[in-house]
């Protein structure tokens, strides 16, 4: 191909030099002196205009960045609230003018919050379309849209406002607004983001309001392509309301439609429009998102992890710091949980939220998995724009946050002042003089490359604390590198020349400017896709981005030391044509342009299906739902334990029950479902069957089954124990033996205690021909952590059994077993897992007797166990372990030298254990220090004791643990520890144990089971690992970011990660258990998912 009919190449300066990178900040601020840019977004308050009377008057302004007059270089505009906004020309050398005089009439005291570029009349001149709001006044919220004049008569350019000409002088209270070709027609149609607080109380239930009745709800306007815009919000399927603060546009399934990604702030949910392709679109967030932020303000789209799919970083409002956790935030109630579930929302928590798009499996998008607490980025203060920008030129996206607020109405002190004085005993003056001010610094976090971040604004430059809110990025100065531009509150708007180019020895990179078909000639919707050494970057072209802001058209790819890049591939806005160009040399800006660019037919992207899957799923084969009550252990006296005992199962079995060779599968009754026993009809298709004695109701929760010949006459026989947890019902403790007498199955009760059982495990531990059982012990009632003595049953050869007493079955908490020869003696031995314990290793001592085995390389870790496997992974003649735990996505800090600590004394004496844990935090010194990990109301839920002592909540956050505890009764408390989360495999070697962390991407959810084989016939076993958990408490929030993993074994005890789209797994929900069954030469994969029908998988 002939680059130069393609390519206009533009030759930057990049200042290289051989400074040590690590001795100089990244970024410099610029002065007012240095820029020309004097902009200041003042808000004044007064007696009738303050943040008592309206709390969105600091919710800020847009920053728009684009080349307005054509000469090379990116312009910068300012959105102003209470003053005019500024539009500011790039003169070179990061110099600018102020030309707002060219914008013909002015501005006349409109509330302007958004910036958005587009070129309306495609006459190849940029326009700027502003957002309006706050007003009472109809006509002072009409949305402007400035048409640019261009240079007429080689004068300077002009601005001409003609939003009603087009139709879209929209006066709802607009936020922001993005220009998309949403039905693919070639021109581009307007998104228009309302936020206004209704007369409904935006943080109350209600029923949601999806008729498009809501005067809070977003606007669709299409262009008809004849210069005119119609509302098609209703026709289009844009009705549900919201209290919007971040629109996104991008193809998430990558179906080559635009979708839609709203966050809104309040008790609204996020909306995730997915475009169906025919004018319309559908809200399917509850289809691909576990969960949301609470209060969502701004939010980015990009390829975060470069696997070529966009995701999505939502922003909240949760401090960072300690201190300011426990002045701001009361605690969680359950009742929110139950009040989502009562209304139909999804389920919110307060943080910030990184969703990893997962792809797509035969075209249909897999949900999400939200990894933003293991990645670092999810306590970030009062956060407003989020940008994922590669800041330094390596390769990855880095992610900035802009952030602040004036007036902190979240202080809980500030809160209960305002409501015993405001109205009677004190004015707004008084009121506004206590408010506490939240002013810290922006975030900028450096992208390691595997998924987890680290904050380097005071390393890089951004350390000035600020209030900060619309924020954009663009090379302003043209040297290969990124600026930073934000709009500050009362303060001067902050331009950050990016230094990485003239500090670093070598980092490389590549610009494109793009000129689209005629009607788009920005190429809005854009895809571009660079390859180099085994590579690939991906980028969507839309410039709404971050919070109220436009980024620059101009695209920007950081290379780090690649110098060449094999192939550019633009698939043009259609989706029928695409532009290849190969062999282009780093560091420098290409245009390609439409028109004069060569294009081939675009072929269908294969990315869902770039290797044969290892599942498939067979849709509603077994349409079983497990039906439970939910038991809210957060309304017990322990109610500051962080999980719920209670929910566990489905309980589920496998085996020849009928006694003619067809495996069946059972899930076991409970007090609200009875039994249900399903069996195959043919390859793919199951019917459920009746058995007498087993498929009726029972007293108890059947949550551990299992399926032996306990008397060994030759057929199948059940055994199941009582996994619920209700202290007040110890009758529900029915632990029992189903006997298989051939056409009916006798009921008997098992020589168990009353108590809530966590395993079952069988194995023949004496050797003496019949299968013993050990039952695991889960807990005591209303004394967690404390629990009863697990017990082993020994068979007696005909079904009846004995118990082994032993001091050694003082086991704890116990969650999961497994019969292994761990050292290879002739004999099974058992491990045992825990929470706030190590697990245990007991040794059979000839069918004797089960003794631990004390050794620091299996006692090293104390976690929260929730799995074991016992199987040889590497080949060696030995069974290794494969240990499930809580995973690394959750809000703890926990480490050998900073363990996660939970007391439990009885500390108000009164005959309750009150739990209490404890982790560190680090304090104004830097200092690592222990202090409560509950919030006070979560404390003062569990007794009078916690509001007697501690009587403000700025009181309560400075005391540490030991100070807490010392307030109250000590004597005979209970003292656990955690000091690691991670899952892991434990490699035996010759009955010595080395602990190997589990990949990245399994830490992302608790495990609750696995399964081994060698999936890609290599020689080598391989794990499926499932898990996830919803019953922690709310302050922790659900689990939910396993879908299925599958890795992958190498010869080196090495484990590799498959996508999900790649393996054709992609569950939501949580697996408490998985069966696997081979029938007829297939093999079948029943995951039993709680509260959530089950899914069967078949192994291709």
């Amino acid at each position: 191909m002939n680059k130069s009919s393609i390519l206009f190449l533009i030759g930057i300066t990049v200042g290289l030099s051989s400074c040590n990178y690590s001795e100089k900040p990244v970024f410099q601020l610029l002065t007012t002196t240095q820029t020309g840019i004097d902009f200041i977004n003042e808000i004044p308050e007064n007696d009738t205009f303050n943040i008592l009377r309206n709390e969105y008057m600091y919710n800020g302004g847009g920053v728009g960045i684009g080349d307005l007059n054509g000469d090379g270089l990116d312009d910068l505009i300012f959105a102003g609230n209470k003053v005019s906004p500024k539009i500011y020309l790039n003169k070179g050398g990061l110099q600018f003018e102020d030309i707002t005089q060219a914008f013909l009439g002015g501005f006349k005291g409109h509330w302007i919050s958004g910036v958005s570029l587009v070129d309306i009349n495609t006459d190849g001149w940029l326009d700027i379309y502003f957002t309006v709001t706050m007003s009472d006044n109809p006509k002072k919220r009409r949305n402007q849209l400035w048409v640019n004049q261009g240079k007429q008569n080689g004068s300077s350019i002009s601005f001409v406002e003609q939003a009603k000409e087009y139709g879209i002088d929209h006066e709802g209270h607009s936020m922001h607004a993005a220009f998309f070709d949403y039905d693919l027609d070639g021109d581009l149609d307007l998104y228009i983001l309302n936020n206004t607080v209704s007369d409904k109380v935006p943080t109350n239930y209600r029923p949601k309001l999806k008729d498009g009745s809501a005067d809070n709800q977003d606007q669709l306007f299409r262009n008809e392509g004849n210069g005119q815009f119609i509302n098609a919000s209703k026709e289009a399927g844009i009705v549900i309301e919201g209290y919007g603060l971040g629109l996104g546009i991008a193809d998430f399934n990558r179906d080559h439609y635009p979708d839609i990604y709203i966050s809104n702030d309040y008790i609204a949910n996020d909306l995730l429009y997915i475009n169906q392709k025919d004018g319309t679109f559908k809200d399917q967030s509850a289809d691909f998102l576990s969960y949301q932020s609470k209060f969502s303000m701004g939010n980015d789209i990009g390829d975060i992890n470069q696997d070529g799919w966009p995701d999505i970083i939502t922003l909240d409002m949760l401090p960072e710091n300690y201190f300011r956790k426990k002045q701001t935030i009361n605690g969680n109630s359950y009742t929110f949980y139950t009040n989502d579930e009562k209304y139909n929302y999804q389920h919110q928590y307060v943080r910030n939220m990184l969703q990893l798009n997962n792809g797509a499996v035969q075209g249909q998008l897999l949900p999400f998995s939200e990894v933003g607490q293991m990645a670092g980025v999810h306590q970030s203060e009062w956060s407003w724009s989020a940008l994922m920008v590669d800041v330094d030129n390596d390769s990855d996206r880095d992610l900035i946050f802009s952030n602040g607020f004036p007036r902190d109405l979240t202080d809980k002190d500030f809160t209960n002042y305002k409501a015993n004085t405001y109205g009677y005993l004190a004015g707004d003056k008084e009121m506004l003089a206590v408010i506490p001010v939240v002013k810290v610094p922006n975030y900028l976090y450096e992208n390691q490359g595997n998924l987890t971040f680290i904050n380097k604004a005071q390393e890089w430059g951004m350390e000035l604390p600020v209030f900060s809110s619309g924020a954009a990025f663009a090379d302003l100065d043209n040297d290969g590198d990124l600026e930073y531009v934000s709009n500050n509150i009362n303060e001067q708007a902050y331009v950050f020349e990016n230094k990485t180019n003239e500090y670093t020895l070598k980092k490389n990179f590549l610009q494109i400017e793009l000129n689209g078909p005629d009607q788009n000639p920005l190429a809005i919707g854009t895809k571009i896709q660079i390859t180099y050494n085994g590579q690939s970057q991906w980028h969507e072209q839309f410039l709404t981005r971050g919070y109220l802001s436009s980024v620059s058209p101009t695209i920007h790819f950081g290379l780090d030391t690649v110098s060449q890049i094999e192939e550019i591939k633009i698939i043009w806005p259609s989706a029928k044509e695409i532009t290849l160009i190969q062999n282009i040399t780093a560091n420098q800006k290409i245009k390609v342009n439409y028109h004069t660019s060569e294009r081939v037919a675009f072929q269908e992207d294969k990315l869902d299906n770039a290797t044969e899957l290892l599942f498939e799923e067979i849709p509603n084969a077994i349409p079983y739902v497990q039906r439970e009550e939910d038991f809210v252990d957060f309304y017990l006296p322990q109610r500051t334990i962080l999980k719920r005992i209670s929910q566990t199962g489905p309980g589920i079995a496998t085996g020849d029950l009928t006694g003619d060779g067809i495996p069946e599968i059972m899930f076991g009754g409970t007090p609200e479902q009875p039994a249900e026993i399903w069996t195959f009809i043919d390859t793919n298709r199951f019917q459920k069957i009746y058995l007498d004695g087993i498929t009726g109701l029972t007293e108890s929760y059947d949550h551990q089954l299992e399926m032996i010949d306990i008397d060994q006459d030759g057929d199948m026989d059940i055994v199941t124990g009582a996994g619920a947890y209700s202290p007040y019902e110890p009758e529900i403790y029915q632990h029992k033996l189903y006997r298989n007498q051939g056409t009916t199955f006798a009921k008997e009760q098992l020589p168990i205690g009353a108590f809530p059982v966590s395993v079952l495990a069988t194995e023949d531990f004496d050797q003496d021909g019949d299968m013993d059982v050990f039952v695991g012990a889960r807990v005591q009632n209303n004394q967690y952590p404390l629990a009863p003595l697990s017990q082993l049953l020994i068979n007696d050869g005909q079904g009846y059994f004995d118990t082994l007493e032993s001091p050694t079955f003082d086991l704890g908490l116990v969650t999961d077993a497994v019969w292994t020869d761990f050292d290879q003696d002739g004999w099974k031995d058992l491990v045992v897992t825990r929470e706030w314990e190590s697990i245990v290793v007991l040794k059979n001592n000839k069918g004797k007797a089960l003794e631990e085995v004390t050794s620091p390389g299996i006692q090293k870790y104390k976690g929260w166990w929730s799995m074991v496997k016992a199987m040889d992974l590497d080949g060696d003649g030995d069974e290794d372990l494969i240990l499930g735990n809580l995973g690394n996505n959750h809000r703890f800090k926990v480490s050998s030298q900073y363990p996660l600590t939970l007391y439990a004394p009885d500390i108000d004496l009164n005959g309750v254990l009150d739990l209490l844990p404890g982790a560190y935090y680090e304090n104004e010194a830097g200092e690592f220090i222990e202090y409560p990990v509950h919030y006070l109301d979560e404390l003062a839920s569990q007794s009078p004791f916690f509001r007697k002592n501690f009587t403000s909540y700025t009181d309560f956050s400075r005391q540490t643990m030991k100070e807490v505890l010392d307030k109250g009764n000590k004597e005979n408390m209970v003292v656990r520890t955690i000091n690691t989360t991670s899952s892991y495999v434990l490699w035996n070697e010759g009955g010595k144990f080395n602990w190997q962390e589990l990949p990245l991407e399994a830490q992302v959810s608790p495990i609750k089971d696995a399964f081994c084989r060698d999936f890609n016939e290599d020689g080598i076993i391989d794990i499926l690992l499932l898990g996830n958990d919803h019953s922690f408490d709310v302050s922790t929030g659900d689990f939910s970011a396993n879908k299925g993993l599958v890795i992958l074994g190498d010869s080196q005890r090495h484990f590799k990660a498959i996508p999900y789209r790649e393996t054709g797994w992609g569950t939501e929900g949580v697996i408490n258990q998985l069966k696997v069954i081979d029938y007829q030469q297939e093999q079948y994969y029943i995951a039993g998912m709680h509260k959530s029908p089950v899914r069967v998988f078949k192994l291709k």
